[in-house]
């Protein structure tokens, strides 16, 4: 790591094998005069903040936790915070492959959610636990068809607007549906911080208010589904043995800090 944190992070020299030897081919040692960038590629930089975090970790060494930060709000950089209204793919969330290349919402996205979320966990920041879950959510927008399973690699890779092939099940297919589950289980299907009063809904829905007042937990969820169903609400970051409980104007009475912390059933 004394060699990415001394070598590659001051310079931005994100190399891997794509930024020379796939789809955007360019000579070794390639720098962009006019941006004054070398090529860049968002999966290792993903695996630097990835050992960052493993290492912090094991270590608790704080070099770890604040290079591995500066890591990561640098592949931020390359989230995308809007969707374009030439392509009509929902966009908003996914993540670019490279400064030197087309594509939109690539598949490497799914890995980066649960890596945000684990940022989240290290450094208490809100922001990547939003970023985590708008990553997860651009992974279901690269679906072949809404009767298939398969996922494709990224979107409008030539400019075009459709999706690219679907290549090996690690690469979109598998990786979407591991990255849900890795987030859901930890987090289930809606997460509400009680401590700074702010929810996230995971699996289609949103959390547009939380009201903390004593021991009484107030909470607002919107469903972005017509039909019934029942989700798992976890609460975390609590402070008191036990909460009384109120979702969407519905009582659930007193519930244990443990019994929430595993998630309640809410009816939507």
């Amino acid at each position: 790591m004394k060699y990415i944190f001394r070598n590659i992070v001051p310079y931005r020299k994100w190399f891997d094998f794509e930024t020379f030897f796939s789809c955007s081919r360019k000579p070794l040692g390639f720098f962009d005069s006019f941006t004054q960038q070398h090529p860049q590629n968002t999966l290792s930089m993903h695996q630097a903040a990835e050992a960052c975090y493993e290492l912090y970790k094991m270590t608790k060494n704080p070099i770890y936790k604040e290079k591995g930060i500066e890591i990561m709000d640098y592949l931020c950089l390359f989230q995308q915070v809007w969707s374009p209204s030439w392509l009509s793919c929902e966009l908003f969330g996914g993540f670019g492959v490279q400064n030197t290349d087309a594509e939109w919402s690539d598949s490497r996205q799914g890995y980066f959610a649960v890596t945000l979320m684990n940022y989240y966990e290290m450094t208490g920041r809100r922001e990547y636990f939003e970023r985590g879950i708008a990553a997860l959510r651009a992974m279901f927008s690269l679906f072949e068809s809404p009767t298939s399973p398969r996922t494709a690699e990224n979107y409008a890779h030539s400019g075009h607007d459709q999706l690219a092939g679907v290549t090996g099940i690690h690469w979109g297919t598998g990786s979407s549906v591991v990255s849900i589950h890795l987030i859901t289980q930890r987090y289930g299907d809606a997460y509400v911080n009680v401590k700074e009063q702010w929810g996230v809904g995971i699996d289609g829905c949103r959390i547009p208010r939380v009201a903390v007042k004593g021991s009484s937990i107030d909470v607002e969820i919107l469903d972005n589904f017509s039909s019934p169903r029942t989700i798992n609400v976890r609460f975390d970051k609590l402070s008191r043995p036990a909460y009384n409980i109120r979702v969407n104007g519905k009582s659930f009475g007193t519930v244990s800090a443990r019994a929430l912390k595993e998630g309640i059933g809410v009816g939507l």
